[in-house]
């Protein structure tokens, strides 16, 4: 096989096991009214960078602001997610993860951690080991 067909391969393999994980945890959802796909990346962002704008977001996430704003006015609704005005600048309004928000994505990361724990079982110590090494080869590159 080509360098080339070896990627496109690597990369189909990525994305089924991102399906299979989302369905799984679609199947076996203890969180009532979970947040979809999009807005469980917006909350996982929000978890790791705190005071982002709505343009900010939109830019990291790769979708024009229209969406980052339709997206985020859901997660407001549902309690999830928070605006704050930032200091001097009343026209920037930055987002935070609420108490809820917080909260349901913990459950959800605990799920998906289950579910994917149970997926890798299949792979040995030494095989995870392995996996570890070359993820983080890739993210360090």
């Amino acid at each position: 096989m080509k360098r080339y067909q070896l990627i496109a391969h690597i990369f189909e393999n990525m994305s089924a096991m991102r399906r299979l994980m989302w369905n799984q945890s679609q199947q076996t959802r203890k969180v009532k009214n979970a947040p979809s796909m999009a807005q469980l990346g917006v909350l996982m962002a929000l978890s790791h960078q705190t005071n982002l704008g709505v343009k900010d977001l939109a830019q990291c996430s790769g979708m024009t602001s229209s969406a980052a704003t339709q997206l985020v006015n859901g997660l407001v609704r549902s309690g999830w997610v928070t605006r704050k005005s930032v200091a001097g600048d009343r026209r920037k309004v930055a987002l935070q993860l609420s108490l809820k928000g917080k909260l349901t994505l913990r459950k959800l990361t605990a799920e998906r951690a289950a579910i994917f724990a149970k997926k890798l079982s299949v792979l040995s110590d030494s095989e995870l080991e392995q996996l570890k090494a070359i993820q983080e080869k890739i993210i360090a590159s």
